[in-house]
């Protein structure tokens, strides 16, 4: 396999690693040789069924926390804290997705402005 230089560098000080070899993995969806805008719209779904199922998963925790509590305050209380964890998380995982994206739609078009030139 062929392998790359590595080297680490710390200041002025540069220590040479040696090779690092990585080895190509093909994913699932590059074995069924579909095309990467079939990939993406299937990622997508994935996602989405992942978010859909910690929702619904979010959802059962909250109603089964607030039917086991018999102070009606006290499970307000306790719904809403996993009812906002789940919420969060979910959020914050949409909007990393969202600038993800963001940010690999800009490294495109500036390797094609690059190509152009």
């Amino acid at each position: 396999m062929d392998g790359t230089r590595l080297t680490l560098q710390d200041g002025n000080r540069r220590a040479d690693v040696g090779s690092l070899v990585i080895p190509r993995r093909d994913g699932v969806l590059r074995k069924l040789k579909l095309t990467m805008s079939e990939q993406t719209a299937i990622g997508k779904r994935v996602i989405l069924f992942i978010m859909l199922g910690l929702t619904a998963w979010g959802i059962y925790h909250t109603v089964g926390i607030f039917r086991s509590e018999d102070d009606a305050s006290k499970a307000i209380v306790k719904a809403a804290v996993v009812f906002v964890a789940m919420a969060l998380f979910l959020g914050w995982w949409g909007a990393l997705l969202f600038v993800f994206k963001r940010r690999q739609e800009k490294r495109l078009r500036n390797q094609d402005e690059q190509d152009r030139t």
